[in-house]
């Protein structure tokens, strides 16, 4: 139990390292510079559509992250002539998937705004 516990802390401290709060942080240097740069520095979007007069650029990403399984056994224990068995098991490997959405919002050529949805929106300070 006390590796799963520690593999657990590991896993919190990373991903401490990086934030929704840094992802905004990050995107706002974008509002006001031009779409050519954005496309430049991003890449083709997933989808593009344009709804009254404004163009919207939508880039979807997804992560990963898997932990190896554990095996959980531990020794037994002999009191007199009865033995106690530990806790005996294996914890599986596990793997984690979770998505970002940011959606761009141009008008005349330049970034007015942006918005973003899930849990893989994060970013490390910059």
């Amino acid at each position: 139990m006390n590796k799963l516990l520690s593999l657990i802390c590991a896993l919190l401290v990373l991903a401490g390292c990086a934030t929704s709060a840094n992802y905004q942080k990050n995107l706002n240097a974008w509002v006001g510079e031009d779409e050519s740069a954005l496309v430049a520095k991003w890449g083709k979007p997933n989808k593009t559509y344009e709804v009254d007069g404004f163009t919207y650029l939508v880039y979807n990403t997804s992560g990963e992250a898997s932990s190896p399984g554990i095996n959980t056994d531990a020794q037994n224990t002999v009191a007199g002539t009865s033995i106690f068995g530990g806790a005996n098991g294996w914890i599986p490997s596990l793997t984690f998937w979770s998505t970002c959405q940011t959606t761009f919002e141009i008008q005349k050529g330049k970034v007015v705004t942006f918005e973003f949805k899930g849990a893989d929106c994060r970013s490390s300070a910059k």
